[in-house]
């Protein structure tokens, strides 16, 4: 069983801050004593189970998704201008029902 996810994550992350830490004063040794690590960040990463973005219109009138995360996040966020620019000018798009928010997985 895994620990509570905060705590797996912050320990992760720990170790993934300690070693880029230690690859930059391999990289710069002669600034060991000046290299101070002041802000630490460790976001969360999501997506769908087919990796592709929700783009499309929803179940409500005038409102629209380009929600693209994930290892394909900008490459989904430019097809989903296309997808949109059509879908609010009335034209039908071939990636409309692929990237369809209403979609079933």
């Amino acid at each position: 069983m895994y620990p509570p996810p905060d705590t797996y994550c912050q320990e992760k992350a720990e170790k993934k801050y300690n070693k880029l830490y230690s690859d930059l004063i391999k990289m710069f040794p002669k600034f060991k004593d000046e290299i101070k690590m002041e802000y630490k960040f460790c976001g969360t990463l999501s997506s769908t189970k087919n990796n592709l973005g929700l783009i499309g219109k929803t179940e409500y009138p005038n409102i629209y998704y380009i929600i693209s995360c994930g290892a394909n996040g900008v490459i989904n966020a430019f097809k989903g201008v296309e997808i949109l620019e059509d879908l609010i000018n009335n034209k039908s798009n071939k990636f409309e029902q692929l990237f369809s928010p209403l979609r079933k997985e």
